[in-house]
């Protein structure tokens, strides 16, 4: 519809917004977005597909610590599986700390982890997710009789 010399464009929203999405569809949805979209803002992708700038911020921030997108001069560069490069640097000393705990314990619990390093089970779910996305560990068998499994890491120098 044009109004004078600016262009409104009506958008279509693919899914009920009573529905919670899954985090792999919203990213999928994210990178669709952004190969349509490459100048586009963290705010723009959550108008342009229906969900809050919190959910957008932190699924934008998840694909660029996996790899899949960078930013460069204002435009998003959307990476292919075989351009990925893993990091496997130990960023922090939380990420130190919670490598070192599964390493001694597979079995030990998030709970645990956070009551021996001092931490909050907030702070330590979101290490061991920046972890796994990294591939630096993963979580086999159960969520509750599963073990962690440590890959190979460098530390921080």
């Amino acid at each position: 519809m044009l109004l004078g010399n600016f262009c409104i464009c009506e958008k279509e929203y693919p899914y009920q917004v009573n529905k919670t999405p899954s985090e792999e569809s919203v990213e999928k949805r994210i990178l669709e977005y952004i190969r349509k979209y490459p100048c586009s803002l963290t705010m723009d992708i959550a108008d342009g597909l229906n969900i809050s700038y919190m959910t957008a911020k932190r699924r934008v921030t998840d694909l660029k610590e996996k790899g899949m997108i960078t930013k460069e001069n204002e435009r998003w560069i959307i990476r292919e599986k075989n351009e990925i490069k893993t990091d496997h640097t130990l960023r922090d000393t939380f990420e130190v700390g919670v490598v070192m705990k599964m390493e001694s314990h597979p079995e030990i619990t998030i709970e645990d982890i956070a009551t021996e390093l001092y931490l909050s089970p907030t702070t330590v779910r979101r290490t061991i997710k920046s972890l796994q996305n990294r591939g630096i560990i993963t979580r086999t068998g159960s969520a509750r009789k599963g073990r962690w499994v440590v890959s190979e890491y460098k530390l921080k120098n």
